[in-house]
């Protein structure tokens, strides 16, 4: 028999009551997190990872991260939870053992390290991810056969130390879309979705209708894949890790993603329109098998001294795509890591997004500011720009939707 844990009505009223003095309905879907381990730093998977993981979830299904810990773990959680845009409410060190039972009781998935909440939740039927490093998954792992155990396997795991002596390869090769990918999982589930109720429980896990009538225009080279100046044969595309992850989670919302990119190395003589082609060919590829196809890509081929209107900050791409694909640009968004796709956002009357992820995004960060002309967002990579996308549009699609025609900024 698997073990099962159980409260009363008064000891899960409580929980409850304080949950909502922290705003969290009885309705609302919660994330829990788990980032500490008593016994030893080496048990832990790294404080960022936990948040963007954290975000990223929040973003995609409205919830509320709920963080709780061992006393003494109070600093840890909320250095997570500066980090994390989503409401979050932090119980670490503030609970009682059976105070804890009833908080981790109420998740709807628990991402945690090998510790002992992760044994709660899981004799309380809640969703389980577990990150595993120096500890051995096949004697402590929770019971039964629905949790899903994240890890990798390195040579020296598991090693059962409380601290690593080396480079903690066996939790730094962990990566945010392992995780996620795992809770999504979970929470897809049936016992994920058992925790949900009524039409929240529609809204929050069919996401299919969620970014219907938003369309993000995407920037490639520094955006999707890494810039090295000019990809000039397809063995030098690099596709950024998560980014394609990130635009599956774009479509299956629903939305209208199109790429938008300046390529004139094709004007400089340094690559063919044959050989551009094939690069485009390949990304399309490898994007569309991870679920995530663009409904269009359009390129300008020109070199800057050429003087065209399609070149970013030109809109001709935009509007050619407008008219090909029927888009709305009411609610619409440009990701991108230079100044002329923040630049071309407000010629379209659009949201930007600023990528990090470029070679030259910094300066041209700091130049916008120095203007006040900052980006609406900041992102560290796409997946955090899809997070932080979900949570605004959402918010924009409470307020009446404007006209659908093109009103470009002159």
């Amino acid at each position: 028999m698997p073990p099962r844990l159980a409260l009363s009505r008064e000891e899960e009223a409580a929980m409850a009551k304080r949950l909502a003095e922290s705003g969290v309905k009885s309705t609302d879907l919660l994330i829990g997190l788990n980032p500490g381990s008593t016994y030893g730093g080496a048990k832990r998977w790294l404080p960022e990872r936990f948040a963007e993981t954290a975000d990223r979830l929040a973003g995609q299904f409205n919830a509320t991260v709920l963080i709780v810990g061992a006393r003494g773990e109070e600093a840890l959680a909320q250095a997570i939870a500066e980090q994390i845009r989503a409401r979050t409410v932090v119980l670490s060190g503030k609970t009682s053992v059976r105070e804890l039972m009833a908080a981790v009781k109420r998740c709807a998935v628990f991402v945690t390290n090998d510790t002992g909440p992760m044994h709660v939740a899981a004799a309380f039927g809640v969703p389980v991810v577990a990150v595993f490093g120096p500890t051995d998954w096949r004697t402590t792992a929770p019971f039964g056969t629905d949790h899903a155990l994240v890890r990798q396997p390195v040579d020296c795991s598991p090693c059962l130390l409380r601290e690593c002596p080396i480079d903690h390869r066996c939790m730094t090769r962990v990566t945010v879309d392992e995780v996620c990918q795992a809770a999504i999982k979970q929470l897809s589930g049936s016992s994920g979705l058992s925790r949900l109720s009524g039409s929240n429980q529609t809204n929050q896990i069919n996401q299919t209708n969620v970014l219907r009538g938003v369309t993000i225009f995407l920037d490639r080279d520094g955006t999707t894949n890494r810039d090295t100046g000019y990809i000039k044969s397809v063995d030098e595309l690099q596709i950024f890790p998560g980014a394609v992850e990130a635009v599956a989670r774009l479509k299956q919302a629903g939305a209208r993603v199109v790429m938008i990119t300046n390529q004139s190395g094709v004007g400089r003589g340094l690559f063919s329109i044959e050989t551009l082609g094939a690069v485009h060919a390949r990304l399309r590829a490898v994007f569309e098998a991870g679920g995530a196809p663009f409904d269009g890509l359009y390129y300008c081929p020109h070199h800057p001294d050429d003087g065209c209107a399609c070149r970013k900050p030109g809109t001709v791409m935009v509007e050619r795509a407008v008219a090909d694909l029927g888009l709305d640009l009411s609610r619409a968004y440009v990701v991108g890591d230079q100044r002329r796709d923040i630049d071309l956002a407000r010629r379209i009357g659009a949201k930007g997004i600023l990528m990090t992820t470029g070679p030259t995004s910094t300066q041209a960060l700091e130049e916008m500011r120095q203007e006040g002309a900052a980006p609406d967002y900041v992102a560290n990579d796409l997946g955090q720009a899809v997070t932080w996308l979900f949570g605004d549009a959402g918010q924009q699609a409470d307020r009446v939707p404007g006209q659908t025609s093109l009103q470009f900024e002159k």
